[in-house]
Formats: structure tokens, C-alpha cells, sequence
């Protein structure tokens, strides 16, 4: 019987001083069925350098970066982007997680419908910080962590926004659409985005004006 050879994937993980749920991520990352991913960790330029417990500092498939300058989200994962040579590429941020389905689902969905860009739900859950407003139900997974793709057709639309606070995605996924790259929806769940008081979307009221930059720009493509 002839085995068919699985699909190779890039996860790129950026990271910046806040590490408690690093762990948790690469394994989600990591134990992806039907596929063979390989993890890039980003040190954005963390205060006290991230070191990786010892058996992702051991794995064949994780690789650590380490930026000495401070990097934003669209920075550090642009920086992993140097070190990425599989077919395709994925995201992830270091304190989500994904079901193990994730990457075959996404995959199986790029190759039947034909598109460019395969992306799922997003469930947001507590890490017990009752004080926190966690979404209900789920939601587009118009972030990325919630997208793959191939490595090729990122390249046609260029890299992310290193200078944006917040809504680098949004501003990257319009000029994909701008460059004619094409979206497939699952109802599956991509990602699942954990709601803590030191996250991104916890901390980013001071971000404002880069999503008011951000619209901006997608209103003058699309005139």
C-alpha cells in the first residue's frame, strides 16, 4: 500500500515577556493530526529572554528566535517568517490554543474549495478570571490564528505591518483581498482564543488610533 506523504506546515508563534501559556500552545501546535507541523517560537524582545522547557528546546520541530529589539505582533511574526520553509503557514499567539482537528480541517478545506485562504470559528474561553467578558458562542475567525494558507500566496501579498499596535491582521487580510486571494469558511472551530487580564485584547485601549489608521486604509483600497 502506497502512504501518502502528509502536508508540512509552519506555525509561527510570537511571544513578548508573557510566556505562562507558551507551553500550552506549542503542544496544541505540535500534536496536530494528519499533518506535520513545525513550530517557530518568536522572542519579540522579552525583557528576561524565553527560554523553552526542556522538551520544546529538545524538539526537532520547534525552533526559538530571539529578536534583541522589541517587536510588535506584525514585527515578530514577520521575523518567523525567516525561518519558515514548509509549503504552507499558519499562526498562532502564545496563549491560544487549537483542537487537534485544527490544521487537517483547515487544509482538507484549501485543497476542496479550491481557495487561497482557509478559515474557521473562534471560541473564547476564561483562564478563571471571572472578572473578564468572554465571548459567547462563536465567531469569525478573522484573526490569524484562525487562517492558513500557503507559503506562496502569503508571499503575493507581502508581509504584515510591523508598526501597528493593534489590527495588523485586518489591515494584511484586506490587501489580500486587494491582491485577488480568494476565502473558504468551515463552521469548525480554529481557534480557541483563551480571555486573560495580561492578553492583547485585554490591554489594547491605547491601540485606538492604529484601528482608525487601519479602517483608513481599507476605505482607500476599496474607493
Amino acid at each position: 500500500m502506497t502512504q501518502v506523504a502528509l502536508a508540512h506546515i509552519d506555525v509561527i508563534i510570537p511571544c513578548r515577556d508573557v510566556d505562562a501559556y507558551l507551553g500550552d500552545a506549542i503542544a496544541s501546535a505540535i500534536n496536530q493530526d494528519g499533518v506535520i507541523t513545525h513550530v517557530i517560537v518568536v522572542d519579540a524582545g522579552s525583557r528576561v529572554p524565553i527560554v523553552l522547557e526542556p522538551k520544546w528546546a529538545e524538539h526537532e520541530r520547534v525552533t526559538l528566535v530571539r529578536s534583541e529589539n522589541g517587536l510588535l505582533c506584525g514585527g515578530a511574526r514577520n521575523a518567523g517568517l525567516d525561518a519558515a520553509k514548509s509549503p504552507y503557514l499558519t499562526f498562532i499567539d502564545a496563549d491560544d490554543l487549537w483542537l487537534p482537528e485544527r490544521c487537517r480541517t483547515l487544509l482538507d478545506a484549501l485543497e476542496d474549495g479550491a481557495a487561497d485562504i482557509a478559515m474557521g470559528q473562534i471560541e473564547h474561553f476564561s483562564d478563571g478570571q471571572t472578572e473578564l467578558n468572554v465571548p459567547k458562542g462563536l465567531q469569525a475567525g478573522l484573526v490569524a490564528g484562525g487562517m492558513l494558507l500557503a507559503r506562496a500566496d502569503f508571499d503575493r501579498v507581502g508581509l504584515f505591518d510591523d508598526e501597528l499596535r493593534a489590527g495588523e491582521f485586518i489591515d494584511w487580510f484586506n490587501r489580500a483581498r486587494v491582491a485577488g486571494l480568494t476565502t473558504t469558511t468551515v463552521p469548525e472551530v480554529a481557534l480557541r482564543r483563551r480571555v486573560h487580564t495580561a492578553s492583547i485584547t485585554a490591554t489594547q485601549m491605547e491601540a485606538r488610533m492604529d484601528y482608525l489608521k487601519v479602517v483608513r486604509r481599507w476605505m482607500s483600497r476599496n474607493d
